[in-house]
């Protein structure tokens, strides 16, 4: 008989991952996830879905598959911001 060892994945299988990267959609409870900054909060449930159709910027989201709960959020956009044309407190980052 063979045994199956967690440190050796089978060939051949396909990887289960414990949350999936998709685009934000009108399926995703934007309302129930809270990442600590209300400013990002904001923007996740106010002005993501905005910008998607307005193809300003896209958001993607991490979601456990099992739940749909979303789990984090990152945003690209084509859009960029010289750093001279920031407040100082802000240029200077963290």
């Amino acid at each position: 008989m063979t045994r199956l060892r967690a440190d050796r994945p089978l060939v051949g299988a396909t990887p289960r991952f414990a949350f999936m990267v998709e685009p934000l959609g009108k399926h995703h409870n934007r309302a129930a996830f809270t990442s600590g900054s209300e400013f990002l909060d904001r923007y996740l449930q106010h002005q993501a879905g905005q910008e998607a159709r307005r193809h300003i910027a896209v958001t993607f989201v991490l979601v456990n598959p099992e739940t749909q709960a979303i789990a984090g959020d990152y945003t690209l956009s084509a859009t960029s911001i010289s750093p001279n044309a920031l407040p100082p407190e802000i240029a200077a980052g963290p």
